[in-house]
């Protein structure tokens, strides 16, 4: 329940069996066009959800994305974070100093983090929220990003039930694998490329005398 006096939850994005609300310190939203963010740095992404949030003393963004999952795994989230951080701070024409990650949460079925700093325009807040959606599984990052008097209580909430994530494709299985036992797989690799190695020497033609 919401107290009085505290923001009212704006829906942002609605999804299959769950909704994000965004909590700005503001009702004042305006919708820009989605191709006013430019998400081509990442492969397959696309905006879903756009709004922004004005009034005096305060400005805010809140924003989702959503793109395939199939090269995502857990470990991940944090360069979709900066980069979707560094976005939401560009499309506010915030330049903040010193942001610190004040909560970075894996949890079992979403990804949060949240970061604070200061600016020319006041306290700055990002908060963001990854999680999935769809029979594909696609990626959907959810990023409120305000500056301004009453920030502090800035953020962006699912409700209701969310998808379990998508298995980890084969390769990024053993990447991660290789990361947290680079000993007996270097050993393996280093016993595969001489058996290679010799397979190699004992097919190749020698000259004849």
């Amino acid at each position: 329940m919401t107290e009085p006096g505290a923001p009212t939850p704006d829906l942002l994005y609605a999804a299959d069996g769950y909704v994000v609300r965004v909590v700005v310190p503001t009702s004042t939203r305006s919708s820009p066009p989605l191709e006013s963010v430019d998400v081509s740095r990442l492969p397959g992404a696309r905006i879903v959800a756009l709004a922004r949030f004005d009034a005096d003393g305060v400005v805010a963004f809140g924003g989702c994305a959503r793109g395939p999952s199939g090269k995502f795994a857990p470990g991940l989230e944090g360069v979709l974070f900066d980069r979707a951080t560094a976005l939401a701070l560009k499309t506010l024409e915030v330049a903040p100093s010193n942001l610190t990650v004040e909560r970075d949460v894996a949890h079992e079925r979403s990804f949060e983090r949240r970061a604070t700093a200061a600016s020319d325009k006041g306290a700055v807040v990002v908060h963001q929220l990854l999680t999935f959606d769809g029979p594909e599984r696609d990626l959907v990052l959810c990023t409120v990003a305000c500056a301004g008097r009453g920030c502090e209580a800035a953020e962006v909430r699912a409700e209701g039930t969310l998808p379990t994530p998508p298995a980890p494709n084969i390769v990024l299985r053993a990447f991660f694998y290789t990361a947290e036992h680079p000993f007996p797989v270097l050993g393996g690799g280093a016993a595969l490329c001489l058996l290679l190695v010799a397979v190699i020497l004992w097919r190749r033609p020698y000259p004849r005398p």
